[in-house]
């Protein structure tokens, strides 16, 4: 009787996987769609404009890990996965104000060069800004690593993979952008593979988080 109640979980926790990545995927042929087929394109269904429909997917995704995580702790007392809010609250937070964007700014306007060596500066200070605020939300997150259970120990681990993979698209792969600026090709797939990266690895992040609580509420 368990198994074929196991296997019923697993099967609705792959649907919902299939679901929000069906979504990913509409969201970049929606893209492709409105770049090479319309006449005049719409910047709700650009992948690389603000407050596009992609973004909008994306913050609800953020939002949906955020309500998980504190629905994890209140129903199992376990504070570890606090650390795991303040993270994803951070992440939130910056894409939707564009902290590290600003930061780049600044950090580009102190410089204050038109030189060509210089122009990677905003970049750089991008780049800068989000790994200084970064590393401070990651102190909780090894300290609750350190001193969690092993079932929160697979946990962080899986999500930590995951957001390896979110930060080499969202902040590596962006600092090439200078490089490619004068070949529009080029520098067109590079913001695709970016943005399609950053929409499946969060997918996958609310998945994960998503099969993570089902697993542990169903079991009291």
């Amino acid at each position: 009787m368990m198994g074929i109640i196991n296997k019923l979980r697993a099967s609705n926790f792959f649907v919902f996987l299939i679901f929000i990545l069906s979504f990913d995927i509409a969201l970049l042929i929606l893209h492709l769609i409105n770049t090479f087929m319309l006449n005049f394109p719409n910047n709700f269904f650009h992948l690389e404009e603000d407050r596009s429909i992609s973004e909008y997917f994306q913050y609800l995704k953020y939002a949906g890990i955020l309500i998980l995580l504190s629905l994890l702790i209140f129903k199992t007392k376990y504070l570890h996965y606090f650390s795991l809010v303040i993270f994803f609250a951070f992440v939130l937070l910056d894409d939707s104000m564009q902290i590290h964007e600003k930061f780049g700014e600044y950090f580009n306007s102190m410089i204050n060069s038109e030189t060509n060596v210089l122009s990677h500066a905003k970049y750089l200070g991008e780049v800068f800004g989000f790994l200084s605020i970064g590393l401070l939300v990651m102190i909780p997150l090894f300290i609750s690593y350190i001193n969690g259970n092993q079932i929160f120990k697979q946990f962080f681990i899986n999500i930590f993979f995951l957001i390896s993979i979110l930060v080499f698209f969202a902040v590596v792969l962006d600092f090439f952008h200078p490089v490619l600026i004068n070949d529009t090709q080029a520098s067109f797939i590079l913001s695709f593979l970016e943005e399609s990266g950053e929409l499946f690895s969060v997918s996958l992040i609310f998945y994960i988080t998503f099969s993570h609580f089902m697993t542990l509420t169903s079991e009291d």
